[in-house]
């Protein structure tokens, strides 16, 4: 039963819905006269979605996956603020990872409708309660080379000052 509720929580969240209840029950199956029904268990689901969340990410942008570990992040209820907190950190990190030395991040919920929201739903899918816009702005990336061990002779022996060597 837990794991039917993780994995219906994790569709619901991929679907915009972080903040969705979940309660499975496990209701055993009475036996017939022929045993038909022994061991066996019906899962009865009941789904509160909660409200429709859209994400939107503007400046630089990241992978598809770094976003989807921001997004994870998010819940709207009681803990919303330091899943705000957490999502900006998340996003911090992955674009140090991307080679930016001085990235800026900020993070705002707004109403759907709101003069900050991008414009209407297109259909019925794209409609949300609410939007969390994540900006995040870096000017100077660095590319670091690959690194190279310096100090080591040729035949593998280390030298007194072995060390890893970074140059641009």
């Amino acid at each position: 039963a837990f794991e039917a509720q993780i994995e219906i929580l994790e569709v619901l969240r991929r679907q915009g819905y972080p903040g969705a209840d979940v309660e499975v029950t496990v209701v055993p199956i009475a036996a017939g006269g022929n045993g038909r029904g022994r061991g066996r268990a019906d899962l009865q689901i009941a789904i509160e979605p909660g409200q429709r969340v859209r994400f939107e990410f503007r400046g630089v942008e990241l992978h598809r996956r770094q976003r989807e570990l921001i997004t994870a992040i998010y819940r709207p209820d009681f803990l919303e603020r330091v899943s705000l907190d957490e999502m900006r950190e998340q996003t911090l990190r992955g674009l140090h990872c991307e080679g930016f030395l001085d990235p800026e991040v900020s993070i705002d919920v707004f109403p759907t409708g709101s003069e900050t929201d991008s414009g209407p739903a297109t259909d019925d899918e794209d409609r949300a309660d609410r939007v969390v816009v994540i900006d995040a702005r870096a000017s100077r990336r660095v590319r670091p080379s690959a690194p190279r061990v310096a100090g080591i002779h040729g035949d593998g022996r280390a030298g007194n000052a072995a060390r890893v060597v970074n140059t641009p």
